[in-house]
């Protein structure tokens, strides 16, 4: 990748400056050098290069490894350690850093130009692998393996440059090549059969032998996986590419890996697990006693899972020094401790066990940085570890932080599962999951039941909804696609027939998102019949309320205006007559009588305002408009406020006493609130009739306010202005909307159907 730019640290100027000199030869940018681990990090984190070379050994407290470390924790950069430390100590420090490659002095230029391109291409990968994990994951597990793309009739479309590296072959040569022109001819039946087998969804790995372009032969270890579009046509498969050709030599420990892995497959007890691994270890090290401990992270101590050999004295020494501090320093840096039994055996065991055990292995296993499990085994014959058995230990080990870590999530998980199974067949409401494609992906029983009721006796799990749900409307389908598209729950009731049986029904249909996008709707049905039915009560009760309450005040309307206000006008007419024409009354006796007089017609005016608040004379002669009129033009006068009153289509409706004075009571309150509240200077009132419904508008140019919090505040202070309109509204059938702003004015729109003229109440 010419144009790189690069970020060189290397205690030794000289050399330090042959690299810079070497790299901008090669097309590189170099951003710098530093010989401190500090300055090193700063750097990395001002020029943020594309890679860093950086030697181990430097100057200061901060060695290489531990600048790399930082670097990489608070960059992400990558790194290319370029060192002549070579031990094994060092190594394993450095490996703990996921360098991008690891070059030791003295280093050829074509050395270091691989390694950079290398190091550049897999964090390129590793970006991409991040940003689409699912479909790049096995390349991100092991980007220092080959990896070769095919389409569908196994045409390589990619290779990576590690392949090209074990077969000999630049990319060019490859690309658009068949698979079968790089394989032997016994390998070839197995990779067609592999093409079958990966449209069919089975990704196991095989063994194939590629050619060289020297001739030689590449022996082969593919973990393949298939690619498939999201209508699931196949479109072509992926692999990993190992070169075992080394490991060929040791057939036995293959084997044995090969038979592990179907039998860790296959298994979902950990116990079976963790048997079958001390079986196959012990195979394959011949060692005599073996044991695999997995920690309890709770309380930092070891419990033994299985084991061969062991007696109880073994097991509880083993047990404590697990737990001791001592086992976290010997192996916490992921270190297996190889050993006789001088070196750690009798810190182990003891020295009266010397004679009975010789040599051991010490296996921390991991999962990702924390240690998960331990392996120890122990012979009584043996003095010295083989390679080989190095190489079983680790191969086998390497499998076991996963395979724990996966089996103990499991367990984990099917007991979550069952308590959330338990808890959504425990409701009364059905609960159903779909995809896109209305398949039915999770039910509870209550979704059997109703469904059964319905006549649908067939499976439900990957079954389309509306196959299971026959009475379900069209305008559902519409619904749930408005849920996918928008990401916004919906709630709509519904009436359908069950069972012969009319029921009402609430709807939350939920999104469930993967990123942004809604993956799947989780839906829950309510039945409400009896909440409905009970609604339906309280409205009738509610009617009748008002009924009787509008009956009582007519009643005392009438009393007040024909009884009271006519015997305190009688009261008046006679008190004056007192005074009339009598000439022995002083002027002071008249003035006193005069303001009597007056007082009592100011009681009689009250008097009779209540009367017409109470019940609006002439409303069943007059008829509401007429009526809305003299108690408008009467409203303006008394508050010095505008009001401007139209009917439109209303002249020739009859229309019954309920509705006329349920109309009449709104724009009361309405205006009640203006007159309070709004502090307006005018107000406009509509009334209109458009087939077929009866529309209500009031307006006025008031403070306004912000409905949500009137509404609160009103609950609160048991206010019941705007909740009488609503209630009136809805006992006619119809609809009550308010809208205000601040200083913006109020706006209520009420909405009702024509209700014929009825017996009158």
């Amino acid at each position: 990748m010419h144009n790189a730019r690069v970020l060189v640290v290397e205690d030794e100027s000289i050399v330090a400056k042959d690299i810079e000199i070497r790299l901008k030869k090669a097309g590189y940018d170099v951003v710098g050098i530093a010989s401190h681990g500090d300055e090193a990090i700063e750097m990395a984190i001002q020029f943020m290069p594309d890679i860093i070379l950086m030697d181990i050994k430097l100057i200061g407290a901060i060695d290489g490894i531990k600048a790399a470390q930082t670097i990489r924790e608070k960059t992400g950069l990558p790194v290319i350690y370029l060192t002549a430390l070579a031990d094994e100590q060092t190594i394993q420090r450095a490996k703990l850093t996921e360098p991008f490659g690891y070059i030791i002095k003295p280093f050829r230029m074509g050395e270091l130009v691989t390694a950079i391109e290398m190091g550049l291409y897999r964090h390129k990968m590793e970006k991409k692998i991040i940003e689409n994990e699912a479909k790049y994951r096995v390349l991100v597990e092991s980007m220092s393996e080959g990896l070769i793309i095919c389409d569908p009739k196994g045409h390589i479309t990619f290779v990576n440059p590690t392949f090209c590296t074990m077969i000999g072959h630049s990319a060019d040569d490859v690309i658009s090549r068949n698979m079968l022109d790089l394989i032997d001819e016994d390998s070839k039946n197995i990779m067609k059969n592999q093409w079958i087998l990966r449209k069919q969804g089975v990704n196991d790995p095989y063994e194939i032998v590629f050619k060289r372009k020297n001739g030689n032969s590449l022996f082969a270890r593919i973990s393949p996986r298939g690619l498939f579009s999201d209508s699931h046509e196949y479109t072509g498969s992926f692999g990993l590419v190992t070169d075992i050709t080394q490991q060929k030599s040791t057939e036995k420990l293959a084997n044995i890996r090969r038979g592990l892995s179907q039998a860790l497959s296959a298994t979902s007890d950990l116990n079976v697990a963790m048997a079958l691994c001390i079986e196959a270890i012990l195979l394959a090290t011949s060692m005599e006693i073996g044991g695999i401990y997995l920690s309890d992270t709770n309380n930092g101590e070891f419990r033994l899972v299985c084991s061969k050999g062991f007696s109880d004295t073994l097991n509880e020494r083993a047990r404590r020094f697990l737990s001791d501090s001592t086992f976290t320093r010997l192996v916490g840096n992921g270190k297996t401790i190889w050993s006789t039994f001088n070196a750690y055996g009798e810190r182990l065991f003891g020295p009266d066990m010397e004679e009975l055990y010789r040599a051991l292995v010490l296996v921390p296993v991991f999962f990702k940085d924390t240690i998960i499990a331990s392996v120890l085994l122990i012979s009584k014959n043996q003095t010295e570890i083989s390679e080989f058995s190095r190489s079983a230990v680790d191969v086998i080990t390497s499998q076991m932080g996963d395979v724990i870590a996966r089996l103990q999530t499991e367990e984990a998980l099917q007991v979550s599962e069952g308590l959330y199974r338990t808890m959504i067949d425990s409701l009364d409401d059905i609960i159903h999951i779909i995809d896109r494609d209305f398949t039915v992906t999770l039910f509870n029983k209550t979704m059997i039941k109703w469904a059964r009721q319905d006549g649908y006796h067939g499976d439900f799990f990957q079954k389309n909804l509306f196959d299971i749900f026959t009475f379900l409307p069209n305008n559902v389908k519409q619904e749930y696609l408005h849920v996918f598209e928008s990401g916004k729950t919906l709630i709509t009731e519904e009436t359908t027939q069950l069972n012969g049986k009319e029921i009402t029904t609430e709807t939350r249909k939920i999104p469930l998102f993967e990123g942004k996008k809604v993956k799947l709707v989780i839906t829950v049905v309510r039945d409400i019949s009896a909440r409905k039915k009970a609604e339906g009560y309280i409205r009738i009760l509610t009617q009748e309320l008002l009924k009787l309450q509008e009956n009582e005040r007519q009643r005392i309307a009438r009393d007040l205006h024909d009884h009271i206000a006519q015997d305190m006008l009688s009261v008046k007419i006679n008190f004056e007559m007192l005074c009339e024409n009598q000439e022995f009354v002083k002027e002071a006796d008249k003035n006193k009588v005069h303001q009597i007089s007056e007082s009592l017609q100011s009681t009689i005016n009250a008097v009779r305002d209540i009367s017409y608040y109470l019940g609006p004379l002439g409303l069943d002669q007059l008829g509401l408009v007429r009526t809305l009129v003299n108690y408008l033009s009467d409203f303006g006068e008394k508050n010095n406020i505008k009001v401007d009153f139209s009917a439109t289509g209303m002249e020739r409706l009859k229309l019954e006493f309920e509705t006329q004075i349920n109309l009449y009571r709104i724009v009361q309150e309405a205006l009640n609130n203006v007159k309070k509240h709004a502090k307006a200077k005018n107000v406009k009132v509509r009334l209109i009739y458009s087939h077929p419904k009866i529309i209500l508008k009031i307006e006025d140019d008031g403070t306004g306010f912000d409905v949500e919090n009137r509404i609160t505040e009103a609950i609160r202070q048991k206010r019941m202005g705007l909740r009488s309109m609503e209630e009136r509204a809805g006992i006619l059938g119809g609809t009550f909307n308010i809208t205000g702003k601040n200083q913006k004015g109020t706006r209520i729109i009420v909405e009702i159907p024509k209700r014929e003229l009825q017996n009158e109440f």
